[in-house]
């Protein structure tokens, strides 16, 4: 609606500037005047000889008729000096702002490698084509950018030479005239564009104050919406103030549990550390993981206690919130310790005779770490929050786990460790997860709110890799065979 507005006052502007300027047709704001070619120039030159002067050659502009016209010439003369025009100078003056200006001529000069004639126009030269003392025309056309009433014509020739010599040159048939303007007219314009820009200010001063009285008036709208919206939180409040205490005391036994787990782990990669000289700095690691995940766990529990004791509702949310960030960061030091663990040969197997973690407990995605160098890269990341944020959600999807784990970890310590030593391999294994990686991004655009969901997925998944790893190269060779 501002808009419109603003624009609709523009066209008006528009309208009024329009109507206040004269037609040009019938104003006659302009005129074309032709002034007298032959009379009134002056010598003018830069020469420190000056015009006239006592030098050999004196820069001198008479009417001659020795160039064998029937009318006298222009005949300029004498030498100004090295690279300085000697000039035939002429003032146009006029009671209209004059806008161009148009001259021709004949000339007939001295045309050498060092000597050009050439023509001046209110500071602005224009070399003139010549022969060598013949007969030609030229002419000069200048726009005067800011009109004005007074404009300089120049007739000249130059001498770029350090030698004295008298340059000679006639000008004849010199046609000069001027398109003007009428001041009035002039007037008109500036005061009718002056008006047209305030109107047009008076216009954007009125639309401002229309969109900021749109503006109150959305603001009050808002602010009565976030009243009615406080009332319904109200209302909520107590029902989320219980649960915020109950995830709150959930957080901190998830919490407990994963610190409980990756002091296991530690320990185990403590006992086998104790005669493996070279993984003893890691065991230390995976320890002092451990005890960062127990003072997370003892965090957690705090915020559930701070949750319950809290009476206001914003206390309690942020408590829950600190409950869950610690028992998340309890269970990123537990995979964490894992990994560490799982890194040292045989720490499961010398520990307690296992190969692979506690089944349904998540793990550590020992390949792609080794792939992607770090366990914080985004792809082991992105397989990670697959794995517990869609996957473990679900009783299918965690019995799937439970299956695959006991698989995954009977050979991928392994096959870390070589990609480890092989950096050819380790880029094999890299080009191989690719379509893995880009086939499990279609969990992250899919709503997985049930069961019989998480299990179409997961075999359309599973199918979708089966078709790629194994299906497509099988046809691939089939049709390589049948050419050769």
């Amino acid at each position: 609606m501002i808009v419109k507005k603003t624009f609709a006052y523009s066209i008006l502007a528009l309208f009024a500037v329009i109507l206040m300027v004269p037609a040009a047709s019938s104003a006659g704001e302009t005129r074309i005047i032709s002034h007298d070619g032959i009379e009134g120039w002056k010598c003018e030159t830069k020469s420190s000889v000056g015009c006239n002067g006592i030098n050999k050659f004196p820069i001198t502009v008479i009417k001659s008729n020795d160039d064998g016209q029937p009318a006298p010439s222009l005949y300029i003369s004498g030498d100004p000096g090295r690279s300085t025009p000697a000039c035939a100078a002429k003032t146009i003056t006029s009671d209209w702002y004059i806008e161009k200006v148009e001259l021709s001529f004949d000339i007939k000069s001295t045309k050498t490698s060092y000597v050009n004639p050439l023509t001046i126009i209110d500071g602005k030269s224009k070399q003139v084509d010549v022969e060598n003392w013949t007969w030609s025309s030229g002419s000069h056309t200048k726009s005067i950018t800011h009109p004005d009433n007074d404009v300089i014509v120049q007739l000249c020739h130059k001498d770029t030479s350090s030698t004295t010599n008298n340059i000679q040159v006639y000008y004849d048939n010199i046609k000069i005239t001027t398109t003007e303007v009428d001041p009035a007219y002039v007037a008109v314009q500036e005061e009718a564009e002056r008006q047209a820009e305030q109107e047009t200010a008076d216009a954007e001063k009125a639309a401002d104050a229309a969109e900021k009285a749109a503006k109150a008036a959305e603001e009050k709208a808002n602010e009565d919406e976030r009243k009615a919206e406080a009332d319904e939180a109200r209302a909520d409040a107590a029902d989320r103030s219980t649960l915020a205490v109950e995830r709150s005391a959930e957080a901190a036994e998830r919490a407990m549990l994963a610190a409980e787990r990756a002091m296991e782990y530690a320990q185990k990669a403590l006992e086998y550390a104790q005669d493996e000289l070279s993984f003893q700095e890691q065991a230390a690691d995976a320890r002092e993981l451990a005890l960062e995940a127990m003072k997370k766990a003892d965090e957690a529990r705090e915020r559930a206690d701070a949750a319950e004791d809290a009476i206001d509702l914003y206390q309690q949310e942020k408590a829950r919130e600190d409950a869950e960030d610690a028992a998340d960061t309890a269970e990123r030091y537990a995979d964490q310790v894992q990994l560490i663990s799982l890194g040292i040969p045989s720490s499961f197997a010398q520990s307690d005779g296992s190969t692979s973690p506690v089944p349904g407990q998540g793990g550590g995605c020992l390949i792609a770490t080794a792939t992607f160098g770090s366990e914080m890269a985004p792809q082991v990341q992105f397989l990670r929050e697959i794995r517990d944020n869609t996957v473990l959600q679900t009783e299918s999807g965690t019995i799937f786990m439970t299956g695959f784990n006991q698989f995954y970890y009977s050979f991928s310590p392994t096959v870390a460790d070589y990609e480890r030593e092989n950096p050819a391999f380790k880029e094999a294994v890299k080009l191989t997860l690719t379509p893995l990686l880009t086939s499990l991004t279609l969990l992250q655009y899919v709503d997985i709110d049930s069961e019989s969901e998480m299990l179409g997925y997961g075999i359309g998944v599973i199918l979708l890799n089966i078709g790629m790893y194994f299906v497509a190269p099988a046809i691939l060779i089939m049709k390589i065979r049948k050419r050769i």
